[in-house]
């Protein structure tokens, strides 16, 4: 058995090693970066923004606004009020549209065990979203 798990690794080593002497010789003729990598980046922290986030972003909004609302004329502090409102709606909604990670992983057929972790390092994983 480990013999079989040597030759597997050994045969995904030297596939990488092939494929980084290709793209070495594509990168080396093609030197011009493409415009896409923008739009992709901006598409991938949209993608990123976590519901939680706007959330408390929305009420951190609403906070302020009710703080430095009798500063503002009128209009400005209740346009503010509506704003964070707005936000914490989107947000909200967000939850329910992109639910979290429920499947099961697995390697091979086989489920990946994952380490219990504490209240503490779950709490800072979601606030931190990793």
């Amino acid at each position: 058995m480990k013999e079989r798990y040597r030759r597997e690794i050994e045969d995904i080593l030297s596939n990488i090693e092939v494929e980084n002497d290709e793209s070495s010789i594509q990168t080396s003729e093609k030197p011009e970066v493409s415009s896409d990598t923008e739009s992709r980046s901006l598409s991938d922290a949209i993608k990123n923004i976590r519901p939680g986030k706007i959330v408390l972003s929305s009420l951190i909004l609403l906070l302020v606004a009710l703080l430095l609302g009798p500063s503002f004329p009128g209009f400005l502090g209740s346009l503010m009020v509506w704003g964070a409102v707005v936000i914490f709606i989107v947000g909200y909604s967000l939850i329910f549209i992109r639910p979290g990670q429920k499947y099961e992983k697995r390697w091979r057929g086989e489920p990946i065990d994952r380490p219990e972790i504490g209240f503490l390092e779950r709490l800072r994983r979601k606030f931190t979203g990793f």
